[in-house]
């Protein structure tokens, strides 16, 4: 790990996490996909301890059931599970 020898017991970490959902409608008739990506930055050498990791999935499905009480969508994705999706929380 790069500087580590910085970091000792008595050290104080913060940690920040952050999630986020959007969802694009449209009629491409494209078939039901999933894309994975994923990226760490490291801070530099000598510089305060750090780190940054991002990861991002994208799927494509097609919507099967929308519950406007429930305010929820069901997709049937690429592995053919249906997959609820919560917006307007």
């Amino acid at each position: 790990m790069v500087n580590f020898n910085q970091m000792n017991v008595a050290t104080r970490l913060r940690a920040t996490y952050a999630e986020e959902m959007s969802i694009s409608v449209n009629k491409s008739g494209a078939a039901p996909s999933m894309q994975e990506k994923s990226a760490v930055v490291r801070a530099p050498k000598g510089a305060k301890p750090g780190v940054i990791v991002a990861s991002s999935s994208e799927v494509t499905g097609v919507v099967t059931a929308i519950d406007q009480k429930a305010r929820t969508v069901t997709l049937k994705g690429p592995r053919v599970k249906r997959l609820p999706s919560r917006e307007g929380r």
